[in-house]
């Protein structure tokens, strides 16, 4: 069974990925650390942009994992 996002949060993950540019704000990021331990079932992480450089990878790991979920569209029944 393939995992899709709830109506709600694809609209929410449609509106982040329409974003020009390859900054984020704080609310992306909490939509992102939202998103990734609602699906991938783990406890909510804080990812704390005051360590720079050493979040981006894990940024963008979290982003991409997001982005497959997205790619099975959205579950009607949500």
């Amino acid at each position: 069974m393939k995992i899709q996002l709830s109506k709600n949060d694809y609209e929410k993950w449609k509106r982040f990925k329409g974003v020009k540019g390859n900054q984020i704000t704080n609310t992306d990021l909490r939509l992102i650390e939202q998103l990734h331990s609602k699906y991938f079932n783990h406890p909510l992480e804080t990812l704390c942009t005051c360590k720079g450089e050493k979040i981006v990878g894990k940024v963008q790991a979290w982003v991409d994992d997001i982005n497959k979920i997205y790619k099975n569209g959205y579950n009607d029944n949500t």
